[in-house]
């Protein structure tokens, strides 16, 4: 076989033929297509080793086979994987790929451009670790990640099977061959994919996608259904990226303690998050469907933590929690960002918060709906910047708009719709102009807490001020 391969041109792997391979396959001559429908079948001594290689560019691999059926797996050390790939322009095409660790990747020594991943199935096992368990991985910039399946292998014995990643696209950073290329470590895209768990469950993702630090990223189209952190996740400095039109449906239980909760990750359907000084800018997330079965966590979230992230724009979204879940749930949720625009979302469902804003120095929360949460259906709490919150409606919250502790804010336009308890809320030496909003009870209740608030109430209907 390693002949075979070795050879490069037009290699076939016939229908209904199984091959066992023993140690790496390298293909390293341009161009070479491997096709047909045989079975490359990973023995024992791959253990920490790759079944097919591909040392060259413009290579085709399309409609092959690869199982690994004792499930050989490293956890520590080199990684068992699928297909790896160390060249530009080549394409992996409708592909099954079954228990593997590492199933499609290019190699993190260089960075390879304009690879394609398309219409391939994959079948994950993980370690519970946070360095493999990946269906497709890419390193670096300009890669095509369409239409795969990627599924999270069944548990064995009862236990669970934790993968880490279901698509992922990382930076590759000092470690590129080309640095000075325009798209270095960026304009990845990640289109039309599934990424689902075991059929019975036992097998998940802790993030269905990922992008770490690749600018210009596009993210669209998808599909993620069961993650135990997060649907999408956007770290580091992913700025420019765009994650639009994806629908993710969160069905799981309660995270398990297998899942990595020793990370202390924030779970979240989709969450924008940088650290320790990395910048991120300009990120949209629009057109997005985030489904939780239960509020245990956000629907979509941006944090920075010692970092700075600004132009963050969420539209468009609709937000949905099916049942009732713990206290610090939030359908959009933002902290300690730069500058962030929140319009045109739907939030629905018993969330804690419908819309979170806190210690933002900019924030827009215009023209959403949030409806049916268990507190207030937008709160605006400690934001030391302009803070505007217009046109919205809240309708059957337990509350409906919070002011706590901001610079300034304006809330105007307002419609309040059948809100139980306390239908405007001011605490914490808050400035606020408050006008031109509505409310569907008649009396309904605006109330201030603390001293030092300067509040300005004017033309408002339906309240009692």
């Amino acid at each position: 076989m390693k002949r075979w391969a070795a050879q490069g041109g037009a290699l076939f792997l016939p229908a209904g033929h199984r091959y066992l391979v023993s140690d790496t396959l390298i293909v390293t001559v341009d161009g070479t297509h491997i096709d047909g429908h045989g079975t490359l079948v990973a023995g024992s001594s791959l253990l920490g080793r790759t079944l097919l290689r591909i040392d060259a560019s413009d290579c085709i691999v399309e409609n092959i086979q690869a199982v690994n059926p004792g499930r050989v797996q490293a956890k520590t050390g080199p990684r068992t994987g699928a297909v790896l790939l160390r060249g530009h322009r080549n394409q992996v095409r409708g592909c099954t790929i079954v228990d593997f660790q590492m199933c499609l990747t290019t190699d993190s020594t260089g960075e390879f451009f304009d690879n394609l991943f398309a219409f391939n199935r994959c079948v994950v096992i993980g370690t519970g670790g946070e360095d493999r368990g990946d269906g497709i991985t890419d390193w670096g910039g300009r890669s095509r990640i369409i239409g795969n399946v990627v599924e999270a292998a069944p548990g064995i014995g009862g236990k669970v099977n934790d993968c880490r990643i279901g698509i992922h696209v990382e930076a590759i950073g000092a470690d590129a061959r080309e640095p000075g290329n325009p798209d270095h470590d960026a304009a990845s895209e990640i289109t039309g994919n599934i990424v689902i768990p075991s059929p019975d469950g036992s097998g998940r993702f802790r993030r269905c996608y990922s992008a770490e630090g690749i600018r210009g990223v596009r993210i669209v189209g998808n599909y993620g259904r069961g993650w135990t952190w997060d649907g999408i996740w956007l770290v580091g400095a992913s700025s420019r990226a765009v994650a639009i039109g994806n629908v993710l449906r969160h069905d799981s239980p309660a995270p398990a303690p297998t899942d990595g909760a020793e990370w202390s990750p924030d779970r979240a359907g989709i969450l924008v998050y940088a650290s320790l000084g990395v910048a991120q800018r300009d990120v949209r997330i629009s057109d997005n469907i985030v489904e939780l079965g239960r509020a245990n966590n956000y629907g979509i979230a941006v944090r920075a933590a010692q970092s700075d992230i600004t132009g963050i724009v969420i539209s468009n979204n609709s937000c949905i929690a099916d049942q009732p879940g713990n206290r610090g749930s939030v359908g959009i949720f933002s902290t300690d960002v730069s500058d962030v625009q929140i319009k045109n979302n739907r939030v629905k469902g018993p969330w804690h918060y419908g819309i979170a804003v806190i210690a933002t120095d900019r924030a827009d929360v215009a023209d959403c709906t949030v409806s049916g949460t268990a507190d207030f259906g937008i709160s605006c709490q400690n934001n030391p910047g302009l803070m505007r919150v217009a046109r919205n409606v809240v309708e059957q919250c337990a509350h409906g708009i919070e002011s706590a502790g901001n610079k300034t804010a304006i809330l105007s336009d307002n419609v309040l719709d059948r809100v139980a308890g306390m239908n405007l809320s001011f605490a914490g030496r808050d400035n606020a102009i408050v006008q031109n909003n509505i409310s569907t009870e008649a009396g309904a209740r605006v109330v201030q807490f603390g001293e030092g608030l300067r509040v300005a109430l004017k033309n408002n209907i339906g309240f009692d001020q």
